[in-house]
């Protein structure tokens, strides 16, 4: 082992590793000599990255050199890939489903690529979908990502992304509706496509929110098999609501490190950089753009004593929406002659930072920054990196920085 100190102070640890199994975390680059097997994949002429907050098992046949930042190294004396779950390679026959349930940090999502890389050395075209939009492996955070693997892969982001749902938040609570209906679009979209469809959920299992989005999920993928990984019980109330199913609980590997608050943190800040790479200010006219998952579109504004301002109601509901902050008094002129007692009051630019999904006709493009939007001018600017012009913006729930750190999160329904 030997230390490299970098311009800016920090320290690289460079190792060279002899044969073996290792627990490898990231941040942390391998380069084979020889094969080398990652989540059943191999490799053998190229150096891998394994991904900030990220670990992977590693089995070595001959040597090889791995640069460690931020990451760590564990030598183990076995396999640390369960038996169990390698046996259940013959439970999927060609227009097989899977549903993979479990909390946070009990391998589902090492699960879902070993056993993927194990189909695809079998011959079969495998579909994944990823529904865990805090910790997305497929898409950007805040997505459900779907992929085709058609060949092996040690690392979800090398993955191609095939198509992404949007909901723009962390957290699966205020979206199950959305979560549910993004789930069985795009697994249609793969069905045809493949030959085994993987569905991986997020870890939110606790309480009757967590059971229901479980259930729906079951119910419309409809799945041969549904894997569980179950830790002292935790899972117990969502798998009695799952009995017609075929169900097979899978270990826990003993190996696995949990994430803390601030990996996870690190990891979607990480994610997100990753994938507005190189992004620019970019601004579309609202003409033939259409908006999704906010009614901002929806208000008429006007002008009152220099202030743009627009009223909206929707129910029983009012908004008053404003770009740019309106004085108590001038609020309750606007107001003058109008029985409103209560409203929803949001100021767009301080919206500036919010997360954002950005289509065309109907497939994802990327994720985006709303910097302004000026109802006046009808046109929008966003920080986003694609070069093609979208015709639909669907908006989040996320604020974020310049340097795509959070802000802040919105109340789901806030903005309509």
């Amino acid at each position: 082992m030997y230390i490299v100190f970098l311009e800016n102070g920090e320290k690289v640890i460079m190792m060279k590793l002899s044969k073996g199994y290792y627990i490898i975390g990231g941040r942390a680059y391998i380069k084979p000599y020889g094969t080398i097997e990652i989540f059943g994949g191999e490799v053998n002429s190229r150096t891998v990255e394994i991904p900030f907050a990220r670990q992977a098992p590693v089995q070595i046949h001959e040597y090889a050199e791995v640069e460690v930042d931020d990451g760590y190294i564990v030598q183990v004396n076995e396999d640390p890939i369960p038996r169990e779950w390698r046996e259940t390679i013959h439970d999927y026959i060609e227009g097989s489903k899977a549903v993979v349930i479990g909390g946070v940090d009990v391998g589902k999502s090492g699960y879902t690529l070993y056993i993927a890389n194990q189909l695809v050395k079998k011959g079969y075209t495998v579909g994944i979908i990823d529904t865990d939009i805090g910790q997305s492996d497929l898409g950007p955070p805040g997505t459900i990502g779907s992929s085709i693997m058609d060949k092996q892969y040690v690392n979800y982001h090398e993955i191609p992304l095939y198509n992404a749902y949007f909901i723009g938040d962390k957290m699966p609570s205020g979206h199950l509706l959305q979560i549910v209906v993004g789930t069985y679009k795009l697994v249609k979209e793969l069905e045809d496509k493949t030959d085994i469809l993987i569905v991986n959920t997020s870890g939110y299992i606790r309480g009757g929110v967590a059971r229901a989005l479980k259930r729906h999920i079951v119910e419309v993928v409809d799945p041969t098999n549904i894997y569980i990984f179950d830790r002292e019980g935790e899972t117990r109330h969502i798998t009695d609501d799952l009995r017609g199913y075929r169900m097979r609980y899978l270990p826990i590997p003993k190996t696995l490190k949990p994430k803390r608050i601030w990996e996870r943190r690190g990891y979607r800040n990480y994610y997100l950089k990753k994938y507005v790479e190189g992004a620019n200010e970019v601004t579309f006219k609202l003409s033939g753009l259409s908006f999704d998952q906010t009614i901002l579109d929806k208000v008429c504004y006007r002008i009152y004593k220099g202030y743009i301002y627009g009223l909206y109601q929707d129910g029983e509901k009012t908004y008053l929406i404003s770009y740019g902050t309106i004085p108590k008094e001038v609020i309750t002129e606007i107001f003058k002659g109008l029985e409103i007692k209560r409203y929803t009051y949001i100021d767009i630019k301080r919206l500036r930072g919010l997360l954002l999904g950005l289509y065309r006709m109907g497939r994802f493009l990327n994720i985006g920054l709303l910097l302004d939007y000026n109802p006046i001018n009808r046109e929008i600017k966003v920080l986003t990196n694609i070069d093609i012009e979208p015709d639909e913006i669907k908006f989040g729930y996320l604020i974020m920085d310049s340097e795509f750190n959070e802000v802040m999160r919105l109340r789901p329904g806030l903005l309509g």
